[in-house]
């Protein structure tokens, strides 16, 4: 409900689906992405084709599974950088530090990468170059779309606000799930630490 909610914000006002279609677009998501291999790249794809055929424009759709899997990113790499100082806090191997010190800074490089390409229309330049190079109608056409889904990127980041409150959402709902362990080892007398909940 709550990843739902966070992915409804960055809905453009006036082309907003009902909550309805995004709340099963996410949950048919979330279950392939736990049932399939790399199901995180096919869970965006499904939850983009389900709000096509719930009326969503497919420029709209696929911009946001973009910006969605921005987002998400982003909640993960706040909560590395937590798990990395509860690390800190309660190991006493040194030797641990570093390599959850660099697995922060992959993602964090992978979330300004992602940011880039977002802002600089790259989508639009690549399918530009490959028309190019293909010399076909087909591609052209693609170009068309490819720039209409940057445009519809760059939409969605002019409300920062939006995308900063979807961030706290998924963050939020992260730190319930960690509630939810805690809760669930103590229910069957293995209480754990919430330091290590979180991981």
């Amino acid at each position: 409900f709550g990843a739902a909610t966070s992915w409804s914000l960055l809905f453009p006002e006036d082309r907003r689906p009902p909550f309805r279609v995004t709340l099963h677009a996410l949950w048919v998501g979330i279950s392939v992405e736990t049932l399939l291999p790399l199901g995180g790249l096919a869970a965006e794809i499904v939850k983009a084709r389900l709000l096509i055929r719930a009326g969503v424009r497919a420029a709209d759709a696929a911009s946001l599974a973009v910006v969605d899997m921005t987002v998400q990113i982003v909640t993960l790499l706040f909560w590395g950088v937590i798990g990395v100082c509860a690390l800190v806090d309660t190991s006493t191997e040194d030797a641990l530090f570093w390599p959850a010190a660099a697995g922060a800074g992959v993602l964090l490089i992978a979330v300004a990468l992602m940011l880039y390409a977002q802002h600089a229309g790259l989508f639009g330049v690549f399918a530009q170059r490959t028309a190019r190079r293909l010399k076909s109608e087909r591609w052209r056409g693609i170009t068309d779309g490819a720039a209409h889904l940057d445009r519809t990127i760059r939409e969605i980041y002019e409300r920062p606000g939006r995308i900063l409150l979807a961030i706290l959402i998924r963050c939020c709902t992260r730190g319930l799930m960690a509630v939810e362990i805690w809760t669930a080892a103590w229910l069957m007398e293995h209480p754990i630490a919430p330091d290590n909940a979180q991981r």
